[in-house]
């Protein structure tokens, strides 16, 4: 769709104006719903956060450093790959990739820093947990994309065109 040209009628003491306005119609419209649960937990989580850490945050950054660095970063890296996957539709299928891993591991950060005494031990167990979800999640996904029958570049019959 194209640019359209929208005229709204104006009256100014007894004259009548007509003003036009460009609406833009050609816009990057984000329609899966995985990215909106992910963006939605993620400042739901925030909100929590804050609520747990009302009276000092500070603590927050001493309880969990590496934890808190680990899930900045993988948000910063997701919404990266977002803004690539907006700009560059040819990169679909890898940046969705890479949101699902960064976006679920900013996500699992929050969680454990929720959580005001996980030992090491849990955060090390939660994150393998996760890393072979993910490589699991690949691998099949991987599985199925090599079992699809390529369709030729060229047309071998007539009812292939």
């Amino acid at each position: 769709m194209a640019d359209l040209v929208r005229q709204i009628p104006i009256s100014l003491r007894g004259t009548q104006v007509t003003l036009n306005t460009l609406v833009n119609v050609n816009m990057a419209v984000e329609t899966n719903p995985l990215h909106s649960l992910i963006a939605f937990i993620f400042f739901v989580l925030l909100g929590f956060l804050q609520i747990t850490y009302q009276a000092n945050p500070t603590p927050l950054l001493e309880l969990h450093p590496k934890t808190t660095i680990v899930s900045i970063a993988s948000f910063i890296v997701y919404s990266l790959a977002f803004w690539v996957r907006l700009k560059f539709v040819t990169l679909l299928h890898h940046c969705d990739t890479v949101m699902e891993v960064f976006g679920s591991l900013s996500l699992v950060s929050l969680v454990l820093m929720l959580l005001p005494h996980t030992r090491e031990s849990l955060r090390f167990i939660t994150y393998t947990v996760w890393f072979i979800g993910h490589v699991l999640a690949l691998w099949r996904r991987h599985q199925q994309f090599r079992r699809r029958v390529p369709r030729p570049l060229l047309p071998t019959t007539s009812m292939d065109i």
